[in-house]
């Protein structure tokens, strides 16, 4: 029988911008003695019949300043006030531990709707190719709430999609332009 080491102590891990809700992992050690997970206790025999509980969702944690959650807390939303590029919001984004905005429906739409004040970047562009909207990470556009008329790439100069406020509709405008911008981050 080999001597039983302790688990390695980890400290915990802290994600996000600075300043803006950085959120403390804590780790969850085994308690001592305890089997790994699927492993019968000593001097049993596994039962096909048996059943674990099902593993729950982890709920992601929003409680920094301008952070919201969906309505099932399986995605974190960051509503950032400050001015960026589209090129500096998806890096913030990053930082923040996910990335530009990706709308998938009506209801998130009117979601994000409710937490901006100004207009503010998505995670939309036709930077890949002109006239071909992608979500960063490259899935196609397939729920927009474009503003009439749009996307109508202005002067050949539009690539980067914003929400738009108060219509809450969407625009694409030269990513240069300085916005507000929305994060997200979600829970696989």
């Amino acid at each position: 029988m080999e001597p039983q080491t302790e688990p390695e102590e980890q400290m915990p891990v802290s994600e996000g911008v600075p300043g803006q809700g950085e959120i403390a992992l804590e780790p969850t050690l085994p308690s001592e003695g305890t089997p790994p997970e699927g492993t019968p206790p000593e001097g049993t025999q596994s039962d096909a019949t048996q059943t674990e509980p099902p593993a729950s969702e982890p709920e992601v944690t929003c409680a920094g300043p301008g952070e919201f959650s969906s309505a099932d807390s399986q995605t974190c939303y960051l509503a950032a006030s400050q001015s960026a590029t589209w090129t500096d919001a998806f890096g913030a984004c990053q930082m923040w531990g996910g990335g530009l905005v990706i709308i998938d429906s009506r209801e998130e739409d009117e979601l994000i709707g409710q937490h901006i004040a100004a207009a503010s970047w998505t995670g939309a562009s036709d930077l890949v190719q002109e006239g071909r909207m992608l979500w960063i990470g490259g899935a196609p556009v397939t729920f927009a709430n474009w503003a009439p008329g749009q996307p109508d790439d202005f002067q050949g100069r539009e690539d980067c999609v914003v929400k738009t406020m108060p219509a809450g509709s969407w625009n694409d405008l030269p990513c240069r332009n300085l916005n507000a911008y929305v994060c997200e981050r979600r829970e696989n």
